[in-house]
Parts: structure tokens; C-alpha cells; sequence
């Protein structure tokens, strides 16, 4: 049969017509009950659109939603009422859409309150490049405003898999939500794929990609820096179960609990997971790569566990405690810097980092494998803990470093550190401000004979800054303890070093039954020495 142009023109024509009536058309088969909905394809312009209970919408192949509003400082889609499903969607928006989104005036475009059992399936949001050109901002004009696709609040069971978002901002945004599954999703070009926020329990996370996305997920539970600045001043302090009404609520105070994310991957991404006053965390069989700070990162969490995930060539460090974090293990992870890519991925290997009053308590770090393949070394670096283990490690061509604005009490032990640097470079660093140090069991090596002497394998700091004596004169005069047992140090001119203060230093340092080549050097100013049993090898 021949189809003349004229017939193709009015056929267009028709599906035109169609489209411009069809949200008021759907709006009226929704209100008159119908339950099963199947959208053809085609594209079809949104606005205003209320989905109620027991609902499912779905689309076909080649259907396309294209979401727009009258009032663009308020949601287009509101889902109402329990039981409802979205499959198999393609969203994006207008052109109009764009200066409300841009500006922050629209927060979310589709929006669910008390929906239990919600499922959004196989849906694909994607802003047209040009469109989302005019979205980006900040420094670096990477990312955009933060606004969410999905913004779903006090609701249960919900459920998001095989979707994809391409130039987005925030994929999900979950608030005082409990049980919220979310997987097999891909991200490019974003913010979060999943934002699990503020007194939300049960977050199971897993089998999703990434590229180009800020944080592919976040668990956000309030604010956990320095007191200072917090209102109310409880950077430590969640409280289970409390809500906006509630006598002393506080966004800050809210939390959130059990959450578990496994089997991810992300790469060119500032993270891949991070959060907030997480309670009961666990991160594990995650791949990283080309990150912008850290691959994984917890900040005034408590009961975490960081347990066999990969991390490769990350800025700031493959795993991060921040702020107050207490009860963290990191165990069984791999984690690498390459000499490849840019050098803004070459970044060391931990850090647990604090700022005055907050700092991480009770973690363990045991069973990892640290490598580091470029010239100079990379550190697992403790900023402040109050209480940290560090123990069962290989180290390759790096060690453990402390912060000398820091402190705490450490313990460093059957750890086993490689070196084949060009140069013999310390593998272990302690400043002054750290209260106890022992260093007990563990295995240095140096396998490069060609390395040049350039430091000691174990650098013991007892000299102050200048700006440590400003703010913490304590530092100065406060007793120290170095505990050095039992350790085999090989091939360093100078196995073990220690700096030269001005005066009397009260340090008490206890060197016994080590094995060792080369020469110690020890201060005279550090008068209360024990050395015991001490094995020098020809």
C-alpha cells in the first residue's frame, strides 16, 4: 500500500492534538478508578498529575513523559496513597523547565508521602545535553543544583531497580522512610543515584554503576562536625525515631540506621558511598576507581564496617573516617595507587581525620592490603583517634603516618611493610602529640639494595611547631609513651630515629627484643630510655 506524505503529515498531526490533551485524558482515568495503566508510545507532556493508590503505570517501548508544570515551584507527578508501581518509563523535562530547576525554586518532580510499597522499575530519566549545559554551575561547572527526580517521605517498602538517570541531580531522595531497597541502577553524569536521608532505617543498596557522579549514594543523618557551629550543639547525638512535631526536634538529631551497601561500582565520582550519623553501617564488595576524595567515607557514624572492598587511585585517601566516628573496622580491603590517570587520584591509602573536639574511638584496622606503586610513599594516615588498632596489614612501598596537630593512643601491630623506593623513606611517622604509641611484631623490608638513605624506617617526632606550642601548649609539656617490641627492621641504614628536641623532653621510650640492621639514632634529650634484648645483624 502506498502512504502518501500528505497522510504521514496528519497522522503527526493527530498524535499532536493527542498529546496535548492527554495529562487532563490520564488524570480522568486515573480519578475514575482504573487500576492498570499502559501509556503507548509516543511522547506525551505532563503537568500537575496526581497517581492515586493501588495504581500501576506503565509505559512501552519508545513512551516518553516529558514533564512540565504551571506552578514550577512545585512537583509535576504526586504519587498518593499505597501500593502504586511505575515501570518502564522514559522521563525527561522541557525546556521550561530548566531556569526553576537551575535556580532552586523546584526541588523534585515527582513526589510520594505515605506510599507503602512503592516500586519505580525500569525507568530512564535523561536531560538532553544541551538542556543540561545550561543546568551545571559551581567551580568547576561539573555538577548542578540539588534537586530530586524521585522525593519520596514517610513512607515503607520502597523499591527502585534497572533504572537509569543520565544528567540528573539526586535519582531518589528518601526521608524518614524504613525499608528501602534500591538496585541494578546506572548513573551518568549526577549527584546521588540514592539519597537516604534523615531518620530513614533499613537501606539495602546494591549491584549499581556509576560514572561521573558526585556521590553515587549517601546516607545523610544530620551534621557531625565541630559543636561550634550545630544547633542544638550535639555533633555526637541521634535520637531513634524522632520526628518533626516532637518536643527538642532537630533535623541534626535524626540519623540513620542499618545501612547496608554492597556490590557497587563508581568511577570519575567525588564517591562512590559516604554519610552521615549512620548507625549500624556496612560497606562491602565495593569496586572504586578515579575518585575525587575517598571511595568510601563514614562521618560521626558508630558500628561500621568497611570489609573487602577495592579502592583504586582516589585524591584524599580509598577509605575515610571523619569528624567523630566510634566502632569502625576496616578489614579484608584492597586498596591501590597507580601511576596512572592524573596525579589528583594520587592520594594515600586511610585517613581518620578529626577536627578539635571530634575524632574517631575504637576502630580497628586488620587484614588489608595497601599498595602503592608510585615513587614516594603512601600512608594510612591518623589525623586524632582516641583509641585505634592497627594490625595484620601489608604494607607495600607505604606505612602509617600521624598528624602532628593530632594525638591519641595507637597500637601497631603483625603488620609488614615492603619497600622498593628509590629512596629508604620512613614507613612509620608518630609526632609528638601522640599520647601512646606501641609498635610491637611488625616486619619491615627494604628489597630495593639500590635505595638511597634518606630517613629512618621508624621516625619517632619529639619536636614542637611553633604553632602546636601556640594553641596546645599542653603538647609540649604533656608525658609521652613509645613502645617499640619485638620488631624486625631490614635493610634501612637507620632502622629507628627520633628528632632532636630543645631541651628535656618527657618521653618514655621502651626498645626491646627488635632485630635490626644499621645504626639507631636516638636523642640524648629523651633521657628515660629502655633498651632490652635488641638484636643488631651484621
Amino acid at each position: 500500500m502506498k502512504i502518501s506524505f500528505t497522510y504521514i503529515l496528519l497522522a503527526f498531526a493527530a498524535i499532536s492534538v493527542f498529546c496535548e490533551d492527554f495529562n487532563a485524558k490520564l488524570q480522568a482515568r486515573l480519578n475514575s478508578g482504573e487500576k492498570n495503566i499502559t501509556i503507548p508510545s509516543g511522547k506525551y507532556q505532563i503537568s500537575n498529575l496526581t497517581v492515586p493508590e493501588n495504581v500501576t503505570f506503565s509505559g512501552t517501548n519508545g513512551t516518553i513523559l516529558e514533564l512540565d508544570c504551571v506552578d514550577k515551584s512545585a512537583q509535576v507527578i504526586t504519587l498518593k496513597g499505597n501500593n502504586i508501581s511505575l515501570k518502564n518509563l522514559k522521563i525527561t523535562v522541557t525546556s521550561g523547565m530548566i531556569e526553576p530547576l537551575r535556580s532552586g525554586s523546584l526541588k523534585q518532580l515527582i513526589g510520594a508521602n505515605k506510599c507503602n510499597n512503592l516500586t519505580l522499575s525500569k525507568i530512564a530519566f535523561e536531560i538532553p545535553d544541551d538542556l543540561y549545559k545550561q543546568l551545571l554551575g559551581g567551580k568547576n561547572k561539573r555538577y548542578v543544583k540539588r534537586w530530586d527526580v524521585f522525593k519520596v517521605e514517610y513512607s515503607s517498602d520502597v523499591t527502585m531497580s534497572r533504572c537509569r538517570a543520565k544528567n540528573f541531580s539526586q535519582m531518589l531522595n528518601t526521608e524518614f522512610c524504613t525499608r528501602v531497597t534500591v538496585h541494578d541502577c546506572i548513573g551518568r553524569n549526577g549527584i546521588y543515584i540514592t539519597k537516604f536521608s534523615f531518620g530513614s532505617e533499613y537501606l539495602k543498596y546494591y549491584n549499581n554503576w556509576s560514572s561521573n557522579v558526585l556521590h553515587q549514594m549517601f546516607w545523610e543523618g544530620g551534621d557531625c562536625g565541630t559543636a561550634a557551629h550545630l544547633k542544638p550543639r550535639k555533633p555526637r547525638t541521634v535520637i531513634r525515631g524522632i520526628r518533626p512535631g516532637d518536643e527538642g526536634y532537630s533535623k541534626l538529631l535524626t540519623g540513620t540506621y542499618e545501612v547496608m551497601c554492597y556490590a557497587n561500582y563508581a568511577e570519575y565520582g567525588k564517591t562512590l558511598c559516604w554519610g552521615r550519623k549512620g548507625r549500624r553501617v556496612i560497606i562491602s564488595g565495593n569496586s572504586a576507581r578515579f575518585m575525587t576524595d575517598m571511595a568510601y567515607d563514614a562521618e560521626g557514624c558508630e558500628e561500621v564496617i568497611f570489609a573487602n572492598n577495592l579502592a583504586f587511585n582516589c585524591k584524599a585517601s580509598g577509605i575515610g573516617c571523619f569528624y567523630y566516628t566510634d566502632s569502625a573496622v576496616i578489614t579484608g580491603n584492597i586498596v591501590v595507587i597507580d601511576d596512572v590517570e592524573k596525579d589528583i587520584y594520587k592520594g594515600d591509602f586511610v585517613r581518620m581525620h578529626h577536627r578539635k573536639d571530634v575524632e574517631s574511638g575504637k576502630s580497628i584496622i586488620t587484614g588489608n592490603l595497601f599498595v602503592n606503586r608510585l615513587n614516594k610513599p603512601r600512608f594510612v594516615k591518623l589525623d586524632k583517634c582516641r583509641d585505634v588498632l592497627i594490625s595484620g596489614n601489608k604494607f607495600v612501598n607505604g606505612g602509617i603516618k600521624t598528624n602532628p596537630y593530632g594525638g591519641g593512643r595507637m597500637t601497631f601491630t603483625g603488620n609488614t611493610f615492603i619497600s622498593n623506593l628509590p629512596e629508604q623513606e620512613s614507613l612509620i611517622k608518630v609526632a609528638k602529640i601522640v599520647k601512646e604509641m606501641t609498635l610491637r611484631n611488625n616486619t619491615f623490608i627494604n628489597r630495593n639494595p639500590k635505595a638511597k638513605p634518606s630517613a629512618p624506617a621508624i621516625e619517632l617526632e619529639f619536636t614542637v611547631t611553633k604553632k602546636l606550642a601556640n594553641e596546645r601548649p599542653d603538647a609540649v609539656s604533656s608525658p609521652v609513651y613509645r613502645q617499640l617490641d619485638g620488631n624486625s627492621i631490614r635493610g634501612w641504614k637507620v632502622p629507628v630515629g627520633m628528632s632532636a628536641p630543645t631541651g628535656k623532653c618527657d618521653a618514655k621510650v621502651i626498645f626491646i627484643n627488635n632485630l635490626y640492621e644499621g645504626e639507631t639514632q636516638f636523642s640524648s634529650s629523651i633521657t628515660n630510655i629502655t633498651q632490652q634484648n635488641n638484636i643488631k645483624l651484621d
